[in-house]
């Protein structure tokens, strides 16, 4: 938080975004985990308004997370989702500079994007793989409950004088 008050002194927009970065992590390493799910959405949009395109897909996917986190698996795979097409987009940005001849920006730009993409690809299919599990676990949890209810039906109706 001390850094968030030099860097809000300074107008440092960047240093701002990864202050709120760094408060997300700590509060969610405490399991507080309403707190930096907010964190984690201003660090985005700040980080969004500065252009760093890496720091946009980290405090995005860590946000994912955090929904994931709060239960809210659809929100969770949604952002993941839009973080892969921004990875996605990013390797074709590395693409674009290494048609221009720009050998060092593609080269730099084509390993963070395939990193990026590959990280985005797999949050991607561990959210699908989790709401499925948690859709699962409700479903039996729900056939379990019916099950108890005929067992209790079928005990009274053996109990019951005829």
């Amino acid at each position: 938080e001390e850094a968030l008050s030099i860097y809000t002194r300074l107008n440092d927009r960047w240093g701002i975004a990864y202050s709120h970065l760094t408060i997300a992590e700590a509060l969610s390493d405490a399991a507080m985990w309403g707190a930096p799910r907010d964190e984690y959405q201003e660090a985005r949009r700040l980080f969004l308004a500065c252009g760093d395109q890496h720091y946009i897909l980290v405090s995005t996917r860590l946000l994912a997370w955090m929904y994931f986190e709060l239960g809210e698996v659809a929100q969770a795979r949604a952002t993941h989702e839009e973080n892969l097409e921004r990875a996605r987009q990013q390797l074709r940005s590395a693409e674009q500079a290494d048609e221009k001849k720009d050998a060092e920006t593609a080269r730099r730009m084509a390993v963070q994007a395939g990193l990026d993409a590959e990280l985005a690809s797999a949050k991607t299919r561990q959210g699908k793989a989790e709401q499925a599990a948690q859709e699962s676990a409700t479903g039996t949890e729900t056939l379990r409950q019916e099950a108890e209810c005929n067992t209790d039906r079928q005990e009274e109706e053996l109990t019951r004088p005829q």
